[in-house]
């Protein structure tokens, strides 16, 4: 169990429990999560404990809460894009759809829930061959990078970088917003856009995701620096640990792009595999000697994606067409191939 608290408190008790049983219901949220029924409750529990994470009816708040309580502090506001009227305090809308709040939730709350836990994990996948393949592959290894143990899952964050993806039907758009919209809303405030990033967010039975870029220029603008803020931001913002890189080809120099990487997965054949020995060789001669030890080679049969995977839930039969070796990588070895 985590050891993280979410508190909450509301004066319409109905909601408060429904509330706090939806959030309980959520395996994926890295808090436990306390009701409370009464005020004086409340605030007997503050006199000694303090919480990662406070929701409460914006007409339960007074002075004795915010002299008791001085961590994440969010307001239950009747009224969507209401002022909480409180300085340096945020409000979260009560009758939105759940998902949307547990978006902006992280949102607000991600980067210090991230406080303690695991650095961030950046897995990037690429082939030579057809965008397709490293694609399929990064889809498919996206859970299962992410999926924690049984006690404790997390879903990774998937983001496919390709100008024009062929996973586009597959990613929809949370109010039509893309990652085009996300990467502007980042270049446009760095240090607060981490509700707005949330919010864009969408997720399936897999994964966390953005919509891929909309704009090809969005792609190519993007220097490695950026990228990597960008995903730090977007961690943050949805309080995890694992994001899942489908590379793509839109970027002219890819290799530019491992040392973001942890790890780089390159989906190979017998044709490219020539091609990932050149690019290997290239790195050493070029004084990036180190940058080779993150390539993990993958046989081309591994990247399949099986029809209908993105419209259900992995079970099973699913988990046994994810390589084994994927799990190899998520605990830090490789099995695929030898590192070159």
């Amino acid at each position: 169990m985590s050891t993280h608290v979410c508190a909450v408190f509301d004066r319409d008790q109905q909601y408060a429990r429904r509330l706090a049983g939806a959030l309980s219901a959520r395996r994926d949220l890295p808090f436990y999560v306390k009701l409370f029924t009464g005020r004086q409750e409340l605030c007997r529990y503050l006199q000694t404990e303090s919480p990662e994470v406070l929701l409460i009816g914006a007409d339960s708040f007074g002075d004795d809460i915010r002299h008791l309580y001085s961590g994440n502090l969010l307001l239950l506001l009747e009224e969507a894009g209401a002022d909480t009227g409180e300085e340096g305090i945020s409000g979260i809308f009560k009758y939105q759809s759940f998902s949307s709040f547990v978006r902006q939730l992280m949102g607000y709350c991600g980067q210090k829930m991230l406080t303690g836990q695991e650095e961030l994990r950046i897995f990037g996948f690429y082939s030579f061959m057809p965008a397709y393949a490293a694609s399929c592959l990064a889809a498919l290894s996206a859970w299962q990078l992410g999926s924690g143990s049984e006690a404790a899952p997390e879903k990774a964050l998937f983001l496919n970088l390709d100008e024009f993806s062929c996973l586009i039907p597959m990613l929809p758009a949370v109010s039509g917003k893309t990652l085009s919209d996300a990467v502007y809303a980042y270049r446009k405030d760095e240090s607060c856009c981490g509700g707005k990033l949330a919010q864009m967010t969408g997720e399936n039975a897999w994964f966390w995701y953005l919509a891929p870029f909309i704009c090809a220029e969005d792609c190519a603008q993007m220097q490695p620096a950026e990228l990597s803020g960008f995903l730090r931001a977007m961690a943050e913002a949805l309080g995890i640990t694992t994001v899942v890189l489908d590379i793509g080809q839109a970027f002219p120099r890819v290799w530019d792009l491992f040392p973001v990487c942890d790890t780089v997965f390159i989906a190979q054949d017998d044709n490219s595999s020539g091609r990932v020995d050149a690019l290997a060789e290239y790195l050493v001669a070029s004084g990036r000697e180190t940058l080779p030890e993150r390539i993990v080679r993958v046989p081309f049969t591994a990247c399949r994606l099986p029809d209908g995977c993105f419209l259900q839930p992995p079970g099973a039969q699913l988990r046994k067409q994810i390589p084994g070796q994927i799990a190899a990588a998520r605990a830090g070895t490789s099995g695929f191939a030898e590192r070159r």
